[in-house]
């Protein structure tokens, strides 16, 4: 079974090195392979891409464009959407292993906030209980899915400014079955320095309830 580990990234110098070492410490490329898939960068982001053994792809900024650009050249029949500044532990991997050998379309993982306090740790629990109970989940928990399922389901949403994670992850679970990871990654808490986390939280929220609600299908669309 063939794995593709696809790294949407723009301007990422600080984070990316350590997340293409610590997926070749994993041994990703003993039966896959790395993307990394630029968007603009205008620091050293390719070149550090470039010095290790890993595909590098240049696409249009914006996260849904290098993402269904890294799937377009990608191998794998699994097909797993990392951001540059999550890690992926030894534990997630190997649970990982285990849940796509069952029968399942895709998932995610369940993921802890670094640095966090007692607000992110919080949120990032009940983003667990989210994922498992409705089967709905978010860019920084690594969404992965079968490359077919992927196409099936038309891609990620280039249409859309931001939230093409959730549109994609609402689509992928009426696919099928789908899991949650329940040992999780660690991800950067960096995006809640500007406003703080409680306020970007509730920002996130209100606009991920907007994004839906523009998304969700007229009684019309229903009965069809």
């Amino acid at each position: 079974m063939r794995i593709s580990v696809i790294v949407p990234c723009v301007d990422e110098e600080v984070s990316l090195a350590r997340s293409i070492e610590r997926l070749q410490d994993l041994g990703v490329e003993e039966d896959g392979e790395i993307l990394v898939v630029d968007g603009g960068s205008r620091d050293k982001t390719i070149e550090i891409a470039q010095s290790y053994a890993v595909r590098v792809i240049c696409a249009p900024r914006g996260r849904a464009y290098q993402m269904n650009e890294g799937a377009r050249a990608a191998s794998g029949d699994w097909l797993l959407f990392l951001h540059a500044d999550t890690l992926l532990t030894r534990e997630s991997w190997r649970s990982w292993q285990d849940a796509i050998t069952e029968n399942i379309v895709g998932g995610a993982f369940a993921r802890r906030f670094v640095p966090a306090g007692m607000f992110l740790s919080a949120s990032a629990r009940l983003a667990d209980l989210r994922g498992r109970l409705f089967g709905v989940f978010l860019g920084d928990q690594a969404l992965f899915v079968r490359r077919k399922v992927f196409w099936d389901l038309g891609a990620f949403d280039e249409t859309v400014p931001f939230g093409e994670d959730l549109l994609f992850s609402l689509r992928m679970r009426k696919a099928g079955r789908t899991s949650l990871v329940g040992s999780p990654i660690q991800s950067s808490a960096r995006r809640f320095d500007k406003r703080g986390p409680l306020r970007q939280t509730f920002l996130d929220l209100m606009l991920s309830w907007q994004l839906v609600r523009a998304h969700r299908p007229s009684r019309s669309e229903k009965r069809e």
